[in-house]
């Protein structure tokens, strides 16, 4: 009987592929360990993080990832009106927070755009004047101001909101009470 080739026995097995790796959230990467897994046994090692090359930026973050989701979730109409109309009002009022904090005309000149944007959306009553005192806040006011500007928008709000946006929201203005006046 003729012994198999190098050549099939190469074709037949085929490379171990890379075990799995997840994430704890914490910025930290695991990888399962084979052998550990054949015996029943999960152990898992730790992988260190890749750093990023010297020229590559920083990874931005959106910091009202919730708020778009629900928008983007929503139906069209009223549900999505609103989330469109808090998401707006969250990026407001944080045109006034350190580190760098908007300059008055530059906030004047948002405030005008969004009270234009906000009169054309299809929003409830009484979220209309709300959302017209934030952007009036957003002008002119300091962070404490524009904090219980957009706490009177979350309140008329808070119905049509899951509970993600509505947290992004708190968030929000529990930063902006923080803030001292300057």
């Amino acid at each position: 009987m003729r012994a198999p080739s190098k050549r099939h026995c190469v074709t037949r097995y085929a490379p171990t592929p890379r075990p799995p790796r997840y994430s704890d959230g914490d910025g930290n990467t695991y990888a399962f360990d084979g052998v550990a897994d054949c015996f029943g046994v999960s152990r898992l090692r730790h992988v260190p993080p890749i750093p990023l090359p010297p020229y590559a930026t920083a990874p931005v973050q959106f910091p009202f990832r919730a708020l778009a989701a629900q928008a983007g979730r929503a139906p069209i109409g009223g549900a999505r009106e609103v989330a469109l109309a808090c998401l707006m009002a969250a990026r407001l009022s944080s045109g006034v927070l350190p580190p760098v904090p908007l300059p008055l005309p530059a906030r004047a000149a948002r405030r005008q755009s969004a009270r234009t944007w906000f009169a054309t959306l299809a929003v409830p009553a009484a979220l209309r004047a709300p959302l017209a005192r934030l952007a009036d806040a957003a002008a002119r006011e300091g962070p404490r101001g524009v904090a219980a500007a957009l706490g009177s928008v979350l309140g008329a709000a808070r119905r049509q909101l899951d509970p993600a946006s509505a947290g992004e929201l708190e968030e929000l203005i529990t930063r902006l009470s923080a803030q001292e006046v300057s």
